[in-house]
């Protein structure tokens, strides 16, 4: 079993979709934050880089839904 994220599949074979499994709810969700210093120089760079990342997202991912943070151990 391999899990890979959703946008993954968007570039698989016909043949190879029709393996995938999605999960049943409760669904796992990923969160991506960027960060940086508040006093850094590159703020065009890090908002062209937030533009680019939630102009390839789908709107319906997009849509923040309540979901249970799970923690599976030190990090």
């Amino acid at each position: 079993m391999t899990i890979i994220p959703e946008l993954a599949t968007w570039n698989l074979t016909p043949e190879r979709k029709e393996r995938v499994i999605p999960f049943v709810e409760p669904t796992p969700v990923r969160e991506v934050s960027l960060i940086h210093h508040k006093f850094t120089t590159k703020l065009r760079l890090i908002q062209t880089v937030l533009n680019t990342i939630t102009d390839v997202i789908p709107a319906y991912m997009k849509i923040k839904e309540s979901y249970q943070r799970i923690d599976i151990g030190p990090v």
